[in-house]
């Protein structure tokens, strides 16, 4: 495990035989985890990462671009769009359509589309 405190940049690191990367700054700060497309965290869990809508909450940077199910590049420079996959959007082609670079599968939501599909496993 690697436990860290305030921001820190991982760009090109590789993680391949641990298991978990910690979050801990307890003082209610912001922390960002910055990584690109060479950073490989391998099967590392990313643990204390926290989300909403606060001041306090943490930032996923990343650094690299990314390119959406149709294949539009979307630079790094701009913010990202989401895709939220849950229980209105079932399309067949709702990845390879979609162009913001960035899907959420809302798994709780999903659970009855498709007795063999376990996003929560």
């Amino acid at each position: 495990m690697i436990e860290l405190n305030g921001n820190r940049d991982v760009t090109g690191g590789e993680f391949l035989r641990l298991d978990e990367l910690h979050l801990d700054d307890g003082s209610g700060t912001r922390q960002t985890l910055s990584a690109n497309s060479t950073t490989s965290f391998g099967a590392m869990e990313i643990d204390g990462f926290t989300v909403g809508s606060a001041d306090t909450t943490d930032v996923f940077y990343y650094k690299s671009d990314l390119r959406s199910g149709n294949g539009t590049l979307k630079e790094a420079t701009a913010d990202f769009g989401l895709t939220v996959i849950g229980s209105a959007q079932r399309a067949a082609d709702i990845i390879s359509k979609d162009t913001n670079g960035v899907i959420d599968f809302e798994t709780s939501a999903l659970t009855d589309f498709d007795s063999d599909l376990d996003f929560t496993a």
